[in-house]
């Protein structure tokens, strides 16, 4: 059975056509990909800010594309090394390695922008909750970084 009765294969097309057209003006506009974040909570920047082991601000200096043993032509992950900015909490080296994997969950990091990142350890790589606070730094983000104590 049709579940568009009324569709034909011109209106098809031009559904389609419309579809392919927005993509693409999506991806003309430069935004990068959001992760999906289905499990309904948003930390606010203090309760992150609490929970996370380390906090940060830092840029892109190196993003390094691996693939598995299983997709050897395909990407598994990215290694994003970012060099600090500002340790806010936790100590860290002057080089930050992050991994973001290839998923639904990636955390894109885009060269030539500060970055507010909320990071845990995980087997011995830094983490970001993708579904967090991380993120460009924004105004937002910068005012709340200042009514820290140990902001600098």
């Amino acid at each position: 059975k049709n579940i568009f009765p009324h569709s034909t294969k011109q209106h098809s097309l031009f559904t389609c056509t419309n579809l392919s057209l927005l993509l693409c003006a999506y991806w003309l506009s430069g935004s990068t990909a959001m992760a999906l974040c289905l499990d309904g909570r948003h930390d606010t920047l203090p309760e992150e800010y609490q929970r996370s082991q380390f906090v940060f601000t830092g840029m892109l200096e190196q993003a390094v594309d691996v693939s598995s043993p299983e997709d050897p032509q395909g990407i598994d992950h990215t290694l994003y090394t970012l060099k600090l900015g500002r340790a806010i909490k936790g100590q860290l080296p002057n080089r930050v390695i992050i991994r973001s994997d290839n998923s639904s969950s990636r955390f894109i990091i885009d060269a030539g922008a500060e970055y507010l990142l909320f990071m845990d350890e995980y087997r011995q790589e830094g983490f970001i909750d993708s579904c967090g606070n991380s993120g460009k730094l924004t105004p937002e983000r910068a005012a709340f970084l200042s009514g820290l104590p140990n902001a600098g």
